[in-house]
């Protein structure tokens, strides 16, 4: 693909563009290009498919853990980034929903594999707990 051709796409001015042009493009600029027909989704639509590519990529992810301890610790660690971010971002968007009924969710990570401790919780930490507790209250859709 010549640089002029690429000028004209990246520019909007080729009238006569097919999917063809376009993979040259991505080859020739090592992008990766998405094309979608039709009617555009919903943004419940949209959010749906993205869990659903987000499950699939997780879940590959986890079969890669069972290759060695290295990278099972490094794709454990994401897991728990991606847990927080998930719950973050969710959490700020329903800050932004209309005020109704103010209700508190609470999340316990426990593992199963390993007997449960029980051990005071230092005010610190409780205060942590408390403050975490807070930010993930939500308001639920009204009646």
């Amino acid at each position: 693909m010549t640089q002029s051709a690429i000028s004209k796409l990246e520019a909007g001015k080729d009238s006569e563009v097919t999917v063809r042009h376009i993979s040259r493009y991505a080859k020739a600029t090592g992008e990766r290009i998405g094309l979608w027909f039709g009617k555009p989704l919903s943004h419940v639509q949209s959010v749906k498919n993205h869990a659903m590519a987000i499950k699939d990529h997780l879940s590959a992810l986890a079969k890669l853990a069972h290759r060695d301890e290295e990278l099972h610790t490094a794709i454990q660690a994401f897991f728990g980034e991606a847990f927080f971010n998930m719950l973050t971002i969710l959490a700020e968007c329903q800050e932004k929903m209309p005020n109704t009924e103010e209700v508190e969710i609470s999340v316990v990570i426990t593992e199963s594999a390993k007997p449960a401790q029980t051990r005071e919780t230092p005010s610190s930490e409780k205060e942590e707990e408390n403050s975490f507790a807070r930010r993930m209250a939500f308001n639920p859709p009204g009646p």
